[in-house]
């Protein structure tokens, strides 16, 4: 018999739309702004169609500013956006010109995820 269970954040949330071989769980206290996580609001969203695993979204700072970043590592022929419903989001930017998701504080899941390539 069993008596109790543990959560699996592979089967909801961000991570189970993420390639779990490219993606890793961190704890909260990795995931604060003295490591480079920063708000945004996402502001737009598109599956890239020749790049089977990459998202881009149009995000938005806290004062306005927009720019177009980049979220590899989701799974491959899947065409959910791992970031759907999420309007508001701390994220670390990294990668060729900073625009690369590396890192996903996702605080209303109780996720924090960095991107391991």
């Amino acid at each position: 018999m069993q008596v109790g269970h543990q959560r699996s954040t592979m089967s909801f949330g961000v991570l189970s739309d993420l390639n779990s071989e490219k993606w890793t769980e961190v704890t909260e206290e990795e995931c604060t702004t003295e490591n480079g996580f920063l708000k945004f609001r996402i502001q737009g969203r598109r599956q890239i169609p020749d790049m089977d695993g990459r998202w881009t979204y149009a995000i938005a700072t806290d004062d306005g500013t927009i720019q177009q970043v980049f979220l590899d590592g989701c799974k491959l022929k899947s065409k959910r956006d791992p970031l759907k419903g999420i309007v508001n989001i701390n994220l670390k930017l990294g990668g060729k010109e900073g625009r690369h998701v590396v890192g996903i504080a996702n605080e209303d899941a109780g996720e924090w995820l960095v991107f391991k390539g």
